[in-house]
């Protein structure tokens, strides 16, 4: 009694849901110890789901994209897994596209929901999304939508930050995904002089 009074006596479960029992039968500490009948004890195992989600291995995070095109986010750029829990995944953009220059004035672009557009457009009206799930990632709809301004003719890299939750809650914060932007007709122009002589 002492032993278990102190915490020294404790269960050890080894894995799986469900119920495990044991039986115990009571001694004193007389020269012939008095026994008891023998004490069944029930033990009702109650799983803990506390890992959170997982990057697929393989997955780039990461997109290159023209300045004139929406690009679907697809689960070879962003996939994680649940491997505990095995459910759907919850993704909250916690910061939407920025670039990683300060000395850029224009809007990076934003995180849009594709829902029932096969080839998706630029539109300044598209509102942006801060929730989507995996499956809406591996359904295509799910986007980057460039900034609406002329970039000009640099090459521009962006980022967006996101945490991913699975249904037990766990979290994991603070991801990041790249975006390489790419001008399209964008040549710097130049001038030309051409010279008359009379």
């Amino acid at each position: 009694q002492l032993e278990l009074s102190k915490g020294y006596i404790y269960y050890h479960h080894l894995g799986g849901d469900g119920s495990d029992r044991f039986e115990v039968r009571l001694l004193d500490t007389n020269d012939r110890p008095n026994k008891s009948g023998k004490y069944s004890i029930n033990i009702k195992i109650k799983s803990m789901v506390d890992i959170p989600p997982e990057p697929v291995p393989g997955m780039s995070r990461q997109l290159i994209v023209k300045e004139t095109e929406v690009a679907f986010i697809t689960k070879k750029h962003l996939a994680y897994t649940d491997a505990e829990n095995g459910g759907e995944l919850f993704y909250t953009v916690t910061s939407q596209p920025f670039f990683l220059t300060t000395t850029i004035t224009i809007d990076a672009g934003r995180i849009i929901a594709t829902e029932g557009a096969t080839v998706p457009v630029k539109d300044p009206t598209v509102p942006p999304i801060q929730n989507f799930t995996q499956l809406d990632i591996e359904t295509n709809k799910v986007a980057y939508m460039p900034p609406i301004e002329d970039m000009g003719p640099i090459r521009r890299h962006a980022q967006f930050i996101f945490t991913v939750s699975d249904k037990a809650g766990n979290k994991l914060v603070d991801q990041i995904f790249d975006i390489t932007i790419i001008p399209v007709n964008n040549q710097i122009p130049h001038m030309s002089v051409k010279m008359i002589m009379m």
